[in-house]
């Protein structure tokens, strides 16, 4: 089967965050509340359709994730609204957006 071409793949952006809480959480404990809280926001549909993705980037609670260009939106809002992991108390902020993975490491992780 051949692959798509470039102008018909989903173009992809790269949201920087970090969590701010007293405690240290891991890459997949980040990820699953993120998700939650993205589902509870725009519902399943509008999950499935933003392309979330899990990049394995994780260093002092802070974190990428892969998501399609036209959601950036209603994900940084869901973002916001997330106020706990794991039934702790927890906030995420979002640091920036890339459009490159590289540019979005060196930029808000490091």
């Amino acid at each position: 089967m051949k692959s798509l071409l470039p102008s018909l793949r989903a173009k992809k952006r790269y949201i920087a965050f970090e969590v701010i809480s007293d405690y240290h959480f891991n890459k997949e404990e980040a990820y699953n509340a993120i998700k939650d809280s993205v589902k509870s926001y725009i519902g399943t549909l509008g999950l499935s359709e933003s392309g979330l993705m899990s990049i394995d980037i994780w260093h002092n609670n802070k974190g990428i994730i892969k998501v399609n260009h036209h959601k950036i939106n209603l994900i940084k809002a869901a973002l916001t609204l997330t106020n706990n992991i794991n039934n702790k108390k927890a906030m995420i902020r979002t640091l920036g957006i890339s459009g490159i993975l590289n540019k979005a490491q060196k930029k808000y992780l490091i």
